[in-house]
């Protein structure tokens, strides 16, 4: 298995975090996520610089917002444009960044890739690369996304979610000369439904993998429900691969914990709350404390 590096304890309320320490958690939760990138990118070898170097904030920053690296069509058969915004440090004289690819979080219905632009300029701050990326969002629901209209629908949801973060980490290693980075070091890390995506990109790497639920299957609100495709998804298939050195889960889940097969697996840390009543420390559909009798699917949360 490979290593699970910690779990700690977080307030989930939707698609928002707080610490419960009453101090400004911000500067909190970057600490900790910084001192952990640097393990999980280097482990015992050290490259360019050493790791203390990425610890503490020492240069400016320059951002290239709204980078178009794709367009994918989202669960209604409409094709939207996908977009990142990507910071990187000025003057580190390092032409091998590590790189971190960000999700956010929204229920698979809402967030914006904006809500991890201040963390991209803190990592960037201390050397890395950093990329907060948009997905295609949206799912079949009554009344509410909250209420999917079939247990296939969230799990569709992810699914595109996963393919897209997966072109988004091509199309950044295809540009590793402009951004001066690591193609063998990328992290990827995702908060709540960007949480989900991200545990699922990094262990769902296998194409017998492929949810049943992804293939064509029924028509459901007299819309059509075709095959998503492959695992990799049809963005930039520029030859480099999808593989990431490490993921971070910020009170996300997995679909089964048996995607994560053996010891050359990625390392992961997971942030979570035992009494989470979005997405369970345990197993059980997302809203369970709200709504359990949802038609979203079961997932194993951090605490599993």
């Amino acid at each position: 298995m490979p290593k699970f590096l910690g779990v700690c304890l977080f307030r989930h309320n939707e698609s928002k975090v707080y610490l419960n320490l009453g101090v400004n958690p911000k500067p909190l939760l970057m600490r900790r996520l910084g001192f952990l990138l640097v393990a999980l990118f280097f482990g015992l070898s050290v490259n360019a610089q050493e790791c203390t170097d990425f610890l503490v904030r020492q240069y400016d920053t320059w951002s290239e917002m709204n980078e178009e690296y794709g367009v994918a069509m989202n669960y209604e058969g409409i094709n939207v444009s996908l977009a990142m915004n990507i910071f990187k440090p000025i003057g580190d004289g390092n032409t091998q960044r590590p790189l971190l690819v960000m999700v956010h979080g929204g229920g698979f219905h809402e967030g914006h890739r904006d809500d991890f632009n201040e963390l991209c300029q803190w990592y960037a701050e201390r050397g890395y690369v950093a990329a907060t990326i948009s997905y295609r969002l949206g799912l079949y629901h009554l009344v509410s996304p909250i209420f999917a209209v079939d247990h296939h629908e969230m799990v569709r949801a992810l699914y595109r979610g996963m393919q897209d973060t997966r072109g988004a980490i091509r199309f950044l290693k295809g540009r590793a000369e402009l951004d001066s980075t690591d193609v063998s070091r990328v992290a990827v890390l995702g908060g709540s439904a960007g949480g989900i995506i991200a545990l699922h990109t990094a262990y769902m790497d296998m194409p017998e993998e492929k949810p049943g639920s992804c293939n064509a299957i029924a028509p459901v609100l007299l819309a059509p429900r075709p095959d998503l495709g492959p695992i990799e998804g049809t963005l930039n298939l520029n030859g480099f691969d999808t593989d990431v050195r490490a993921v971070v889960n910020i009170f996300g889940a997995l679909r089964d914990t048996s995607l994560i097969e053996s010891a050359d697996d990625p390392p992961i840390y997971a942030y979570h709350q035992t009494m989470d009543e979005v997405v369970h420390c345990q197993k059980a559909k997302p809203y369970w404390a709200l709504f359990p009798d949802t038609n979203n699917p079961l997932l194993d949360g951090s605490c599993v």
